[in-house]
């Protein structure tokens, strides 16, 4: 790892860059926050693949740093990530790396399978805790008018009452969604 600036230490950062391949390092990783030229600084002066990583800072949330990682002029290719995006950047650097090393992809592989049966179980607690029954959600007002959202989800309203504040709010903001999307509302 290390700490260049392309506007503090421009020279550094271009030997860096030039000097990168023969160093033996195949992808570099680059954040930076406000107008973070790192990334294009760095790209302009090797072939090997730049993810840039725009930094969130005090200014314009990271809108800055975003804008100025992203749009790299043709023929000076940057992969960009989130705002904040290291661990995408990571995992992006891995997928690269891994094109010639099977067991690099395996391990991707096994992380990916991890992430998937995390967000399974997430999901079942989700259905345990809300008497998950799969059916359309209907919404039944005083006036005995119904509009069927096409939303499939519960139909024992009671088990709203298991769901936590935030599961609500979720609920109801797809809820309020469908319903303006029906109506015609934008």
């Amino acid at each position: 790892m290390n700490v260049i600036s392309a506007h503090r230490t421009p020279d550094r950062a271009m030997e860096y860059a030039k000097n990168a391949e023969d160093n033996g390092i195949d992808v570099i990783i680059c954040a930076a926050g406000m107008a973070a030229h790192l990334a294009g600084a760095i790209a302009a002066n090797t072939t090997l693949p730049v993810i840039g990583i725009p930094c969130k800072s005090a200014v314009l949330d990271g809108m800055d740093a975003l804008l100025s990682t992203v749009q790299m002029p043709s023929g000076i290719p940057v992969a960009t990530v989130a705002i904040d995006g290291a661990v995408n950047s990571a995992l992006l650097a891995i997928e690269i790396l891994s094109l010639g090393e099977p067991e690099l992809e395996k391990k991707l592989a096994d992380k990916r399978a991890k992430d998937t049966a995390t967000v399974l179980e997430k999901n079942k607690a989700i259905e345990e805790k809300a008497d998950y029954v799969e059916c359309d959600f209907i919404w039944e007002f005083p006036d005995e008018s119904r509009i069927d959202t096409g939303i499939r989800y519960t139909n024992k309203l009671e088990s709203f009452s298991k769901l936590s504040p935030v599961e609500l709010t979720l609920v109801n903001r797809v809820m309020e969604e469908a319903v303006k999307n029906l109506k015609g509302d934008k």
